[in-house]
């Protein structure tokens, strides 16, 4: 069985996350100090709603907790095996960089798109064929994916 557990950033602390239970919809209980949380011990905290997401119970393939809001990058070779059906070209493959969102009573990603109603690739699936990179919530400027102004395709990414 899965841990269920979640993680936000430390409304009072900006560069700080938290990792535990979610005790109400703003507050994390972290009952042990992570290597993840340089300043904040054991502790109730609370986080920004906008910045909280659930742990998916799996692992990146280098062992990294794979929690809703991550951003994933795909291997090469995965990436053109789950895009060899539809995929004509290099521009046709599946997206390289993804992130987590939970439909359907499942946490997935969008190949294509990242709205969360384009989310159609169980992450189960691609566990082992990915690793974590950052999340949505982490300074913008450091992931080329996820600023506004970025093209891929012909769709401006909207998030």
């Amino acid at each position: 069985m899965r841990e269920i557990k979640f993680r936000g950033k430390v409304a009072d602390e900006p560069n700080e996350w938290v990792y535990g239970y979610l005790t109400n919809e703003n507050t994390i209980y972290q009952p042990r100090k992570t290597k993840y949380s340089k300043n904040c011990g054991v502790g109730v905290f609370t986080v920004i709603p906008e910045s909280i997401g659930q742990f998916t119970g799996l692992y990146d393939k280098d062992g990294v907790e794979i929690y809703e809001g991550d951003v994933i990058r795909l291997d090469d070779e995965y990436r053109k095996l789950i895009s060899s059906a539809t995929a004509e070209s290099e521009e046709d493959l599946c997206r390289k960089d993804c992130i987590i969102g939970f439909k359907d009573g499942a946490f997935m990603y969008g190949r294509n798109k990242y709205k969360p109603e384009d989310l159609d690739t169980y992450l189960w699936l691609s566990e082992k064929n990915c690793t974590v990179i950052g999340n949505i919530y982490i300074d913008q400027d450091t992931l080329e994916i996820l600023t506004p102004t970025n093209k891929l395709g012909q769709e401006e990414i909207d998030l």
